[in-house]
C-alpha cells in the first residue's frame, strides 16, 4: 500500500488523460515483459524435448548398429549420425538454465561422459577388421553397455526435464499472480485517480478554478459548526466587480472571463493558507476567513481592494470591487451571516463602488 500510494503521489501532478495513459502504458509493458518471460520458459521445454529425442536417437541408433555390424552389414551412415549428436548435445544448452542445481549438472555430465566413452570403445570393437566370435561377443557386450548408458542419459534427461517443468510452473502462477496483483493495482489508482478528479470536478468552478457555489454552502455549513463545537470565529468577504457588464459590453465576453480567472489568481496568490476562495456566481466572489474577528477581516478586505485597483487587466482602465465584510456571531444562522454580508456588499456599492463595508452583528453592540 505504500507503494501505491507513493505511486499515486508521483503521477498526482499530471493531467487525468495522462495519468490512465501512463499506467495503461505500465500494464501494458508488465504483459509484455510477462509474456517473454514466459515464452522464454517454454523455448526451454523446445530445447529440452530435442534434447531428449536426440538421446533416444542415440540409443536406438546403438542397438542397430551393433546388429548390423554383427550381421557382416555396414552401419557408417548410422555411425556417423550418432558421432554427430554426441558432439550437438555435449555443447548444447540443455543444462544452461537456473531451475538445475550443480548436483543434477555434474551427474548428468558424467553420465554422457560415461556414454561418450563406452561409445569411442564400441565403435572401435566395429572398425576391427577379422571379427572372430569372441570379438562380436565382445562388441555385443560393450553394445549393451553403450546402450545402458544411453539409457541412463536419457532418463536423466527427462527426470531434468520434469524438475524445469515443475519450476516452470511456479514461475507462471508467481507471473500470474504478479499480473494479476499489477493489474488490481491499476485498477485502483484509476479509480483513485478518476474518483478524486470527479470530487474535485464538483467542488471546482470550471472558469476559475476557484471552489464552486455548491462547496461554499458545504464550507459554510462546517464552518459554523466549528465555530460553535470551538468557541472560535470566522469571517465572510462577498467581493463584486464593478461594472463588470461594461467590461464585458466593451472588451467581449472572452475578455470579460480572462479578467475573472486573473482575479481568481490574484486572491489566491495574496490568500492565506487556511482560507477558502469560492467563485460565488457572476463577477462575485466569496471569501471564509477562519479563525479572523471583524478587525481583521477589514484589513483583508482593504488589502484585497487596492491590490485589485493596483493591477493591470490589460483594459487601459482601472478595474475596482466593492466587497461586504462580516463576522460570524455566536449561534447565528448562515441565512443571516449572508445577508448581513449581502447588505454590506449593496451598501459598498451603493456608497459608490471600490469600498469596504463592514457589517457587525447587534450582539457586538450591546
Amino acid at each position: 500500500m505504500y507503494l501505491l500510494k507513493r505511486l499515486i503521489a508521483s503521477i498526482s501532478g499530471i493531467r487525468v488523460s495522462l495519468q490512465i495513459n501512463f499506467l495503461l502504458v505500465l500494464l501494458f509493458c508488465s504483459v509484455l515483459i510477462s509474456g517473454y518471460i514466459a515464452i522464454n520458459q517454454l523455448r526451454i521445454f523446445s530445447i529440452d524435448a530435442v534434447t531428449i529425442n536426440n538421446f533416444g536417437i542415440i540409443r536406438g541408433s546403438i542397438q542397430r548398429i551393433s546388429k548390423q555390424e554383427l550381421a557382416g552389414l555396414s552401419a557408417e551412415r548410422l555411425i556417423t549420425r550418432v558421432d554427430k549428436l554426441i558432439v550437438e548435445e555435449k555443447s548444447a544448452k540443455f543444462l544452461n538454465t537456473p531451475h538445475i542445481s550443480k548436483i543434477y549438472k555434474k551427474k548428468f555430465n558424467q553420465e554422457i561422459k560415461q556414454l561418450e566413452n563406452s561409445w569411442n570403445e564400441l565403435k572401435r570393437l566395429i572398425y576391427q577388421k577379422g571379427k572372430n566370435q569372441k570379438l562380436k561377443d565382445t562388441l555385443y557386450y560393450q553394445s549393451e553397455i553403450c546402450w545402458d548408458h544411453a539409457n541412463k542419459v536419457v532418463y536423466s534427461a527427462q527426470k531434468i526435464s520434469e524438475k524445469k517443468y515443475k519450476n516452470y510452473k511456479k514461475i507462471l502462477i508467481k507471473i500470474i499472480l504478479f499480473v494479476g496483483l499489477f493489474i488490481l493495482g491499476i485498477i485502483v489508482l484509476v479509480y483513485k485517480i478518476v474518483h478524486k478528479r470527479l470530487e474535485v470536478d464538483a467542488i471546482t468552478d470550471p472558469l476559475t478554478k476557484l471552489y464552486n457555489r455548491s462547496y461554499f454552502d458545504k464550507t459554510l455549513l462546517k464552518q459554523r459548526r466549528l465555530s460553535s463545537r470551538y468557541l472560535s470565529t470566522f469571517s465572510l468577504l462577498l467581493i463584486d466587480v464593478d461594472f463588470f457588464k461594461n467590461v464585458n459590453d466593451d472588451f467581449g465576453h472572452q475578455k470579460g472571463d480572462a479578467i475573472l480567472i486573473m482575479l481568481a489568481q490574484l486572491l489566491l496568490k495574496n490568500s492565506r493558507e487556511h482560507d477558502y476562495i469560492f467563485r460565488y456566481g457572476g463577477e462575485e466572489f466569496a471569501l471564509i476567513l477562519p479563525h479572523t474577528e471583524q478587525a481583521n477581516a477589514e484589513i483583508m478586505a482593504e488589502k484585497y481592494r487596492k491590490l485589485v485597483s493596483e493591477n493591470d487587466f490589460g483594459l487601459n482602465r482601472e478595474l475596482t470591487v466593492s466587497i461586504g465584510v462580516s463576522q460570524f456571531a455566536k449561534d447565528e444562522s448562515i441565512e443571516s451571516l449572508i445577508r448581513r454580508v449581502d447588505s454590506a456588499l449593496y451598501q459598498a456599492k451603493s456608497q459608490g463602488r471600490n469600498k469596504v463595508v463592514s457589517n457587525v452583528h447587534q450582539s457586538y453592540n450591546t
